[in-house]
């Protein structure tokens, strides 16, 4: 039972007979806030900004930039996107005036490169765009990488990026999902990861990385993109004691905790 509590719904030009929490929440108006709750009437999540209702996820939007979030309520991606269209499978996103498509993880599958996409799903294996004013078939090749970590997939707020053979991603989720605690020092752009008597430490443009105060060398440095700081996946995965597959055929990238 909801409480009758809430000042509106949300949209306000929406039905409220539409509201059937169909994937576990809706969005009602309290006191100038959108608050999306379950259908115990518990707050999930509340922001001043605009936020909408997908139908299989939820779009937040801040300073004309749009983040997803998932069925769980977390944020898949930065907020980085102009806008984000939900196709049968993942969206198409725009940045600027270019077009890309992105799985349900927001990883990319199309780069953001082209002027038109038609597509129905991100797992379609053909779309039909547009590219400096000629037009054309697009056949997509294996996408985005892919990340396991015993067995579950992991979502990033900004894609994994393959330099120099090797793969770099944000650095508090992979250090998370290893049972790792981060910290980040601005000033001198450090992060450290410790778990349990393992610390690790790297700087970001530094080829060497810390563990426990021994250097060892890395073949790409952290990095900053879009206001995350990318790190080497084998590498800090490694120096936790985990191991770590690529499967080049799958673009997949598969860590075992340890």
């Amino acid at each position: 039972k909801i409480p009758i509590v809430y000042d509106g719904i949300w949209p306000p030009s929406g039905d409220i007979s539409a509201f059937n929490f169909s994937n576990g929440f809706e969005i009602f108006m309290k006191e100038e806030k959108r608050v999306i709750i379950n259908i115990s009437g518990e707050i999930f999540f509340e922001t001043t900004e605009k936020i909408y209702k997908g139908n299989k996820c939820f779009f937040h939007e801040k300073d004309g930039k749009i983040a997803v979030l998932g069925n769980d309520l977390e944020y898949l991606n930065n907020f980085y996107y102009d806008s984000v269209y939900e196709l049968k499978q993942g969206f198409k996103v725009t940045l600027g005036n270019k077009v890309g498509v992105v799985d349900e993880l927001c990883n990319e599958v199309l780069p953001m490169v082209f002027d038109q996409i038609n597509v129905e799903s991100s797992d379609a294996m053909f779309a039909t765009g547009k590219l400096n004013g000629q037009y054309g078939i697009i056949i997509k090749g294996r996408g985005g990488i892919s990340v396991y970590c015993d067995g579950s997939r992991l979502s990033f707020d900004v894609p994994p990026v393959l330099e120099n053979d090797r793969v770099l991603v944000p650095m508090r989720k992979i250090f998370e999902s290893l049972g790792a605690t981060v910290d980040w020092d601005g000033d001198t752009q450090t992060v450290t990861a410790k778990k349990d008597d393992t610390e690790i430490i790297l700087q970001i443009g530094s080829d060497i990385l810390y563990k426990n105060g021994n250097g060892i060398l890395l073949d790409v440095p952290a990095k900053i993109v879009n206001d995350r700081t990318l790190v080497p996946i084998r590498a800090v995965s490694e120096g936790l004691g985990a191991s770590v597959t690529w499967n080049e055929e799958e673009n997949t990238v598969e860590i075992v905790a340890e």
